[in-house]
């Protein structure tokens, strides 16, 4: 659980708030003062929220302001459709070892892959990515033709990036 500080003065939320903004009205705090003692100039911890888990298609924004709920200050988060932009930021950063990859397919899927990779009709350039690549990029054209191949459609492939990206290994 993350805290941080918010307060209330003259009717105005101000977030986010330092305990030493408070020194400039001859008030010295710390982190570790009692809630009461923090009430007393306005002063109240807030409970940043835990991200919410991922969706397909969906972005979590943590807000910008903490609300009041059941008499605790709660940053939260919301959710929207992800746009293009986002989903090409997102792409960009999917990035996996091989090995993972491969993992995450499962044995069914791998070897499949692995008769395109040994069939000689197979383009030497999706040979050589399947047999040699030691990380797997979603924005990469190879893994777009590969899915493809594999019967996949783009969201699916993303899903599986964002799979192997969450795994262990």
């Amino acid at each position: 659980m993350i805290w941080t500080f918010c307060r209330v003065f003259e009717g105005k939320l101000l977030y986010p708030f330092e305990l030493t903004d408070l020194r400039g009205d001859g008030i010295s705090l710390n982190a570790r003062a009692h809630p009461d003692t923090l009430a007393r100039h306005g002063v109240y911890h807030v409970h940043i929220q835990a991200q919410p888990g991922q969706e397909i298609d969906k972005v979590w924004v943590q807000d910008p302001m903490p609300v009041l709920t059941g008499g605790f200050w709660q940053l939260g988060w919301t959710q929207h459709d992800q746009t293009p932009e986002e989903l090409q930021a997102e792409r960009a950063e999917m990035i996996v070892s091989r090995l993972t990859g491969r993992l995450v397919l499962g044995e069914t899927t791998c070897a499949m892959i692995d008769a395109i990779a040994a069939d000689p009709n197979t383009p030497w350039a999706m040979r050589e990515t399947i047999l040699n690549a030691a990380t797997w990029r979603r924005t990469s054209q190879a893994m777009d033709e590969l899915g493809y191949v594999l019967g996949y459609q783009p969201d699916q492939m993303d899903a599986l990036f964002r799979a192997a990206m969450a795994s262990p290994e």
